[in-house]
Order: structure tokens, then C-alpha cells, then sequence
């Protein structure tokens, strides 16, 4: 059973990700573009190109957990997200 304090910080990443990655491949992500820890017991929140599958990464302080949700529809309000946030270059795809 997973539980989550009041305080819990969810990051969200706006660009798509190959939705094959794992939990080493994310935790590079969210090292390298958000400079963070993926073991700091945030929500590193992760989708594809379709908005179709969401992925999140979470350490709960023995193990980190991977879980995945697809979706029954596309999800629109990710672009919404995505085109409203000022982001840095260096947070966007490609970058």
C-alpha cells in the first residue's frame, strides 16, 4: 500500500518519453533534466507522444515503484499544460 504525505511534490514532464524506459532510464531523466533525485519521495509523473499511457516513478524509501496507467482516451489537457508553462530549454525534449 502506497501512502503519501501532505507535502508530496509531483513533477510532471511535459515532453513525451519512449515509453519503454525503466526505472534506471527515468531516474537518469529526472536526474539530468529536473535535477533531481528520483529517490528524494516525489512523483516524477512521465507520458508518450499518443497521451495514452502515463507512468510514475516514486521511491518510497525501501524500494522505487514504477507503476503505469493507460488511458481509455487521448487526454488533451497535457498540451493545454504543456503550451501554458514557461519552461527553460533545457526542460524541453531535445534539449
Amino acid at each position: 500500500m502506497l501512502s503519501f504525505t501532505g507535502s508530496l511534490k509531483i513533477f510532471i514532464a511535459l515532453d513525451p518519453i519512449d515509453m519503454r524506459a525503466g526505472v534506471n532510464t527515468l531516474s537518469a531523466l529526472v536526474a539530468e533534466r529536473l535535477k533531481e533525485t528520483a529517490q528524494s519521495g516525489a512523483l516524477f509523473v512521465f507520458t508518450h507522444k499518443r497521451r495514452l499511457l502515463i507512468k510514475v516513478l516514486y521511491w518510497d524509501g525501501t524500494g522505487m515503484w514504477l507503476m503505469m496507467k493507460q488511458q481509455a482516451t487521448h487526454c488533451p489537457h497535457w498540451k493545454a499544460i504543456h503550451d501554458s508553462l514557461p519552461l527553460p530549454p533545457a526542460l524541453r525534449a531535445g534539449a
